[in-house]
């Protein structure tokens, strides 16, 4: 039994394979056995060990090949360990003798003549070669050497150890009198390497060799290569800068080609970074402010956009890298770059064209630089935005932003109702609609902007043969849903209601006459100059507006208390057929042009002193009606200070709109405009003073205006003058007193 349980499976008596066993009775194959040499033999394979160094040191070829040599060291070491140790012992002795005799004495021959760096380098790395060749060769033949004594010996190192070791500490360390002028001729191959890449291959090759070399960092070569790297580019630096156009393009291209030469050397991983770190800090971050001012321009340009991308990533990782967090400073001179750009900007657009679009296009690309270069970065986004704004709002340009978003509109639209569906427009409504909210957006007084975009509005729904409506509610929809319920909304939303009320409840025929009014809810249209009261009009005209008003009136219980104003003669338009000698040719006119030409059906001529008595228009006025008469399409002919019927005009078209000069007209409306903003704007400035100093009773006039500026300026711009003018004013009106330095407020 128990020789059963202690059986392994493999004894012939017992049928059953233990788990122990391979699981076949096949045997491996016994080692050859080795037979001690003979002193004899052992004589003749240590001779032919030292034959083979002496060999390869001098080298010459072997005269046999590896292999026998080979299995003579192996005879060598498996006959004694003693014999190990003293194969082990020549071999040491006789590298170290020649390596002294030999290739030291070369390399301190090379180092004294005080050659170039390249030269030195050169005959460097060919001493440098052919002793590692020899140690190699000598690694190959004593092979058995090396693996079974010298790698687990404790006090031993292998041929090619022993051998890098002599070099290392005999012209290399600290102490040895060629190491300094290796590395520094090194450093200075490095230098000219970053100018001449001609120099490349020995450069590299040198950086290698010294890598290789440098193990457990002997040589202390991190410390030092780095020291010296950093002051080389640091002068680098302050040369690039000179062209700042071209500093991020040479910064990164000398960076990335610096990684790359000692990547491809093996340096370790840890000199990499501490390089990286290094030489980052002192091209992007060290000065950060003032490298920043001076390449912002041009790394933002598109054909930059990867350097700006790799800038970007350096300093998002600066916090961590050097305890310094750029992005702040990056995005302030981001912001402070594009307030400088949109001011010169607008200064470059050609006087005459429109800003809205030029500005609208720079916000664009600038936005899709956040959102590439930046990664949609919120700080760059929102400091973006913020530098517009502060662009559009300063005094100087403030008016003119408004004026030039209110023209676009007002061109857009104006066209978008011409072209009706004969073209494609420049720009499809999306796309305009965004650009004006773009801008819309951007500015403080909305408020005044909506001024102007009434009043531009009230000329496009009054004077356009077919208003585009829908387009023009989108538009005025999407703007008061940024500034709220307000009174402006307000009125706006009556202008439209009074021109759809008119289009389908104040159109008939009267007299044989197709009449359309347009009932305006004077209070809340803007004001239209150019009223003319106490003209005498054709009794035609005047039979047609009596009855529509005697209709009107009957038409609502709540007409009957208003009063139709008809006094608007200039935009009136009325359409009449003329007869000429080419034929009829139907005039469109307003009622002023219309009552003169209908006067020509009782006479042939007038002279302007008739035409005055017949119309009672006053002498300049009608002056310039007959001006719109008599030149682009003389319906008139002037000789002297008469006028008579031109039956002889001719004309290519049949339909004719007679146009009539409304500029002057036209110039009131925008100042009428432009003053209402000023009102309202002198309205919160001073409601912004009595309010502070109802709150702190009394005040100095630096504090009160910093209260006020903090009130008024989200609104729009303010200025000291606006403020002294506004507070002289309240002065006067008794709200408040000055006393001394202070201003009081008076209950």
């Amino acid at each position: 039994m128990a020789d059963s349980v202690l059986s392994f499976g493999d004894d012939s008596t017992s049928g059953v394979l233990s788990h122990l066993s391979q699981g076949t009775e096949t045997r491996k194959r016994p080692r050859n056995s080795f037979e001690l040499p003979n002193d004899e033999t052992l004589l003749e394979v240590r001779t032919r060990c030292k034959k083979a160094i002496e060999h390869i040191l001098a080298n010459q070829k072997l005269p046999e090949c590896y292999e026998t040599y080979y299995r003579s060291v192996e005879v060598v070491c498996r006959a004694r360990h003693a014999e190990q140790s003293q194969l082990a012992d020549y071999i040491s002795q006789e590298v170290t003798d020649h390596f002294h005799k030999n290739v030291k004495k070369r390399v301190e021959s090379l180092v004294h003549e005080n050659g170039t760096p390249e030269d030195t380098a050169s005959g460097f790395l060919e001493v440098f070669n052919e002793w590692k060749r020899q140690l190699r060769t000598l690694s190959t033949l004593f092979l058995y050497l090396d693996r079974t004594y010298l790698m687990s010996h404790p006090a031993r190192s292998t041929i090619i150890e022993l051998g890098s070791g002599l070099f290392v500490d005999n012209l290399l360390v600290e102490s040895a009198p060629t190491s300094k002028i290796i590395i520094d001729k090194y450093i200075v191959l490095l230098e000219r390497n970053r100018v001449d890449k001609n120099l490349n291959d020995i450069t590299s090759a040198f950086t290698t060799t010294l890598f290789w070399l440098n193990t457990n960092n002997r040589l202390s070569l991190h410390s030092k290569l780095i020291t010296s790297i950093a002051s080389q580019f640091t002068r680098l630096k302050a040369k690039w800068l000179t062209t700042p156009e071209t500093y991020f393009q040479n910064a990164l291209t000398c960076l990335t080609e610096e990684m790359a030469h000692f990547r491809a050397a093996r340096a370790p991983k840890s000199f990499l970074r501490e390089l990286l770190l290094r030489v980052k800090w002192i091209l992007f971050f060290q000065d950060f402010r003032l490298i920043l001012s001076k390449t912002i321009s041009y790394v933002l340009q598109p054909q930059s956009k990867h350097q700006l991308q790799a800038l970007y990533d350096f300093c998002r990782t600066s916090n961590s890298d050097y305890a310094f967090d750029s992005v702040p400073m990056f995005v302030f001179c981001w912001g402070e770059y594009i307030h400088k750009l949109v001011v010169s900007s607008i200064h470059d657009i050609p006087k005459g064209e429109n800003w809205i679009q030029p500005l609208v296009d720079l916000y664009n690309r600038l936005e899709a630089t956040c959102k590439t270069s930046f990664s949609g970065d919120d700080d760059f986004e929102f400091e973006l935005r913020n530098s517009f704004s502060k662009a559009f709002n300063e005094r100087k340009t403030n008016m003119q932003i408004l004026t030039h978003l209110s023209k676009f509109c007002d061109a857009y639209l104006r066209e978008s109702s011409k072209r009706a569906k004969k073209s494609a427009p420049a720009l499809t409504f999306d796309e305009f609609l965004q650009s004006v909210l773009l801008i819309f957006k951007l500015i403080n007084n909305k408020d005044s902007f909506m001024v102007l975009y009434k009043r531009e509005l009230s000329k496009r729904l009054l004077l356009s043969r077919s208003p585009n409506l829908d387009s023009e509610h989108s538009v005025v929809s999407s703007l008061l849903k940024l500034i709220g319920d307000s009174d402006m909304g307000r009125e706006i939303d009556t202008m439209f209601s009074d021109i759809s009320s008119s289009k389908s409840d104040h159109s008939s025929t009267i007299e044989g006459v197709e009449f359309s009014a347009l009932i305006l809810t004077k209070s809340c249209w803007p004001e239209i100059p150019g009223s003319v009261s106490d003209v005498q009009l054709p009794t035609q005209f005047c039979t047609i507006l009596d009855e529509f008003a005697a209709k009107y009136y009957s038409s609502n219980d709540k007409f009957k208390d208003r009063v139709l104003d008809w006094s608007l003669y200039t935009l009136h338009q009325v359409e009449i057929v003329a007869q000429f000698e080419n034929g009829a040719k139907e005039l469109n006119l307003n009622m002023l042009q219309a009552a003169i030409v209908l006067l020509f059906n009782e006479r042939d001529s007038y002279t302007i002193e008739e035409l005055i008595q017949q119309t009672n228009i006053d002498e300049k006025l009608i002056r310039r009606v007959l001006v719109s008469l008599t030149e682009k399409y003389p319906i008139l002919v002037a000789s002297g200070s008469t006028y008579r019927y031109n039956s002889d005009f001719k004309d290519k078209n049949t339909k004719l709109k007679i146009p009539f000069i409304r500029e002057k007209e036209m110039a009131s409306m925008d100042q009428n405009s432009l003053r209402a903003i000023e009102r309202n704007r002198n309205q919160e400035i001073r409601a912004a003073i009595v309010r502070t100093m109802k709150a702190c009773k009394s005040a100095t006039v630096p504090h009160l205006f910093d209260a006020v500026f903090k009130l008024v300026s989200p609104k729009g711009p303010i200025s000291l003058d606006d403020f002294n003018t506004n507070l002289d004013f309240l002065v006067q009106s008794q709200y408040v007193s000055r006393e001394a330095t202070q201003i009081v407020y008076v209950p």
